[in-house]
């Protein structure tokens, strides 16, 4: 039987013309289509297939795969090297000792897979291979499910990382009644947190891609959706799991749609998989297909619990806080949405950012901060005056759109303020809401003063380049 992988045709190197068959047990007789068996069936059939397939000689006149360098497994009966180690170290609890193998384990996986491991930290992953655990995952996960596939069964405990790969990937391009294998093996090794086997897969997909040999189909569920395309890698995982599984470098952070980014901050308040897909190399500018929303800025629109995700994104050096967000009348900055939602925690940590101006100008958003927020005060009478102070003592001005788009500098001219926004219900606002709006301003203005924070004293960089820019006209005619 000639086994190919890829679009191409081509045979893997790697892999002989003729895989090694399961025992005649699972497809003698047998139709691709048979009812699947039962788990206590397919634990001594899968258990006889795999003591007469490890029997044989591992040689490429029996149609064995040799094993790559350095990927041989220790035997797991010997028991693992460094749960001894651990378990000597004085003072720890006895959860933090069970703990202490899986996180040490893990953090090798990435270093492996992100090419800065060494041949004994791959033995040292391998060793963490437990005999009855990894029998119950391949009974339940990979047995129960491919036994009547008709082809080799990917077997963590005995096949290379390589060889376990391309068998769950023949599954999947053999199409199999039972569903999609790599895809579930990949999710199940996760959820279970199960390091060996996760790691397993994941450095055979590597390899795999390295030689040409894995599209991206390969890593679709069923429902044609990778890791990053469903809700699992957000929700479940936590942050060195969320490296382990993009260290691997198989799986687009930078996707010509549907961003993973905005997805990580749409589906949850945590950081792990911002973190995660920023250090993988997800840029923070690419705003989402549909909506045109950077993650910047969506992620001060979903507001509360948000602040340590700001944090985040605003670490990247990529970052552009006065970057225009969305498209049409929808347009703003992540300044204007933290000001129009009220989120004054957020618009102070993005004030704090060295990039952030204070009077970024966006048209559909009524000009400078400032005057978008003194426009909501003027309408909502019973908004109180604190975004407005606080812009003030930013040393935020009042630049309005004109018509045209352009930036008016209004001062300390309310009356030309409330003429130029263009707005009837602006103009029919009463005086003593005006006299509300310009107490406020000074108060804040005054505050800035005392305080010695005066947005040119503070700000450098690409702020002072932004500024340099954006400059509105002192005098500009109405």
């Amino acid at each position: 039987m000639q086994l190919s992988f890829g679009t191409s045709g081509r045979s893997s190197p790697c892999v002989p013309e003729s895989l090694p068959q399961p025992a005649s047990a699972f497809s003698a007789g047998k139709s691709p289509t048979a009812a699947v068996i039962t788990r206590a069936q397919a634990v001594p059939r899968v258990g006889a297939a795999r003591q007469e397939m490890t029997s044989r000689p591992q040689s490429v006149a029996h149609g064995a795969a040799q094993p790559l360098p350095h990927q041989d497994r220790p035997d797991p009966a010997q028991g693992p090297a460094a749960d001894s180690q651990v378990d000597k170290v004085p003072g720890c609890a006895p959860a933090e000792q069970a703990a202490r193998p899986e996180q040490d384990g893990l953090r090798l996986a990435v270093s492996c897979l992100s090419c800065q491991q060494t041949p004994e930290d791959q033995d040292r992953i391998c060793s963490l291979f437990d005999r009855e655990q990894t029998d119950e995952f391949f009974y339940d996960c990979i047995a129960f499910r491919h036994a009547h596939c008709g082809l080799p069964l990917p077997d963590p405990l005995h096949d290379a990382p390589l060889m376990f790969a391309l068998k769950s990937l023949a599954i999947d391009r053999g199409a199999s009644a039972a569903g999609r294998c790599t895809s579930y093996i990949l999710q199940q090794a996760l959820e279970a947190a199960n390091v060996p086997v996760a790691f397993t897969l994941l450095k055979g997909l590597q390899d795999a891609m390295r030689q040409g040999f894995l599209d991206r189909c390969d890593l679709e569920d069923q429902r044609g959706r990778t890791l990053l395309e469903g809700t699992f890698f957000y929700e479940q995982l936590n942050l060195d799991w969320c490296r382990l599984v993009l260290a691997a470098g198989i799986f687009d952070v930078n996707p010509a749609s549907s961003p993973p980014l905005c997805r990580a901050i749409s589906l949850s308040q945590d950081t792990a998989a911002i973190e995660a897909l920023l250090e993988a190399g997800a840029d923070p500018c690419v705003p989402d297909d549909i909506t045109g929303e950077y993650p910047l800025v969506l992620c001060v629109r979903k507001g509360a619990g948000r602040l340590a995700q700001l944090d985040a994104l605003l670490g990247h050096p990529r970052v552009d806080p006065n970057q225009i967000s969305g498209r049409g009348p929808q347009a703003t900055t992540a300044l204007h949405q933290a000001i129009s939602r009220g989120h004054i925690d957020l618009a102070d940590r993005l004030l704090q950012h060295p990039a952030t101006h204070p009077d970024v100008f966006c048209p559909a958003s009524c000009g400078s901060p400032l005057a978008a927020a003194a426009v909501s005060f003027l309408l909502k009478r019973k908004e109180p005056d604190t975004m407005v102070r606080f812009l003030a003592q930013q040393g935020g001005r009042l630049i309005i759109a004109s018509p045209a788009g352009d930036p008016i500098d209004c001062g300390h001219d309310l009356g030309r303020f409330r003429k130029l926004c263009g707005n009837d219900a602006i103009r029919a606002v009463t005086p003593d809401r005006t006299q509300q709006l310009h107490r406020a301003l000074e108060q804040g203005r005054k505050a800035g003063r005392c305080k010695g924070e005066s947005w040119a004293g503070r700000k450098r960089g690409r702020s002072a380049e932004y500024s340099r820019r954006i400059q509105p006209p002192e005098t500009a005619p109405c």
